[in-house]
């Protein structure tokens, strides 16, 4: 289960921040009564990618990327940058984000700013 908003905390984060701010959620309360959210790990986030945007329409016309997509299935705010994984890259000092415009994975150093989208295990 995704937070309905991709860009919940209005901006971008280090990789400390974006747990942090995580973290901080739940302690508030959460979001729709639930304290289990986190911060997604990257397969998570490639899963929201979806190969086929280009044939789909945004508000009458071809979507211009993935993120463009995803706000018309529910989501808001989708970014096209960055957004952090928990997933480590190559080390300790490197996480995994996903351009949710164009969905591919790489590693940036977790000093850097990446976007913030909470994800719960949900329901069985």
């Amino acid at each position: 289960m995704w937070t309905k908003n991709g860009n919940l905390p209005n901006g971008t984060r280090t990789w400390q921040g974006a747990l942090d701010y995580v973290k901080s959620l739940n302690k508030s309360g959460g979001v729709c009564g639930y304290t289990d959210w986190r911060l997604s790990n990257s397969s998570e986030l490639e899963s929201l990618f979806n190969a086929g945007y280009k044939e789909q329409t945004c508000d009458g016309s071809s979507c211009s990327d993935n993120a463009a997509w995803l706000n018309t299935q529910g989501f808001t705010n989708v970014q096209t940058d960055g957004y952090w994984s928990s997933t480590n890259f190559g080390g300790s000092d490197y996480a995994c984000f996903v351009i949710m415009g164009e969905g591919y994975v790489d590693g940036a150093n977790k000093r850097a700013n990446n976007y913030v989208w909470p994800v719960r295990t949900g329901q069985r």
